[in-house]
């Protein structure tokens, strides 16, 4: 199976896959291919945490340069992301927004580059970190700071909200029509997925169909049984089957595929093995 593996405390990203074996999977490949009129290819995923942030920064870049300003950003941070303690998640998207201010230059213009915690206690530590302290041009604050400017705001970059649903609410004070904002790993496929019933929660629906729905993911990575969907602005979704630790895409699509269509595609193409 393979390994997706993002160890934050010391900032590395390691890819472990076993030998490919496309001579074995190309008759199955062709098959599914020539079913659903499209073509396949192997798909390569970060093996660096340098190449990471580097197609993240270059998928933002690039939609940012055709003027979109609300982009999303979603991948694993941790290999156990489905048990992981809420701590372990927020110490791991700290650690990875870090790594990316570091590297990520000014995109649209010399300003500040404002980086948006879900609470105070995440601010806080993030400016008791030394490596935050050091950067140029960066503003910590939260999604509860009262008065924000964001008039000599260059980029704005909100982490990790939606644990709590009045933590959306607050999202919107961050956007206007000429500052990029980027989301990272704010799970929307929960909005998108009816994890909130519209009747339990009108308000939160009330402002999903205004504004959050408008963010465009740019780079998305998200893992099924036997297999990904996987998208790096400006190319077209990708989904991606795993066999002897390699992804192959086995079909792509300019709009997104919703879930029910990810996982039977998967299972179709899975059966043609067996």
């Amino acid at each position: 199976m393979l390994l997706f593996i993002f160890e934050f405390n010391k900032w590395r990203t390691r890819i472990a896959l076993k030998p490919c074996r496309i001579v074995s999977t190309r008759k199955k490949l062709f098959t599914f291919c020539r079913l659903n009129r499209g073509d396949f290819a192997l798909v390569r995923l970060p093996e660096s945490n340098v190449q990471l942030v580097r197609d993240i920064q270059e998928s933002c870049k690039s939609a940012i340069c055709d003027g979109l300003k609300l982009l999303e950003v979603q991948f694993p941070p941790l290999k156990n992301i489905g048990t992981a303690a809420l701590n372990q998640v927020l110490d791991a998207n700290r650690t990875f927004a870090k790594s990316v201010v570091q590297r990520f230059p000014h995109v649209s213009g010399n300003g500040t580059t404002f980086v948006v915690f879900p609470d105070d206690a995440e601010s806080k530590l993030a400016r008791e970190d030394r490596d935050f302290r050091t950067l140029d041009s960066v503003f910590i604050t939260s999604l509860w700071q009262r008065d924000i400017n964001l008039q000599d705001a260059s980029l704005v970059i909100i982490l990790n909200p939606g644990f709590q649903v009045q933590e959306w609410f607050q999202v919107e004070r961050f956007c206007n029509d000429q500052v990029p904002v980027i989301l990272f790993n704010a799970d929307l496929d929960k909005l998108r997925g009816g994890y909130y019933p519209r009747f339990l929660y009108p308000k939160l629906h009330a402002t999903k169909d205004k504004f959050l729905i408008k963010f465009e993911p740019v780079y998305y990575v998200r893992f099924f049984v036997n297999g990904a969907l996987i998208r790096r602005y400006p190319n077209p979704w990708q989904i991606a089957y795993e066999e002897e630790g390699c992804l192959y895409c086995i079909m792509e699509r300019n709009e997104r595929p919703d879930f029910q269509t990810v996982r039977s595609s998967l299972d179709q193409f899975r059966r043609l093995s067996e």
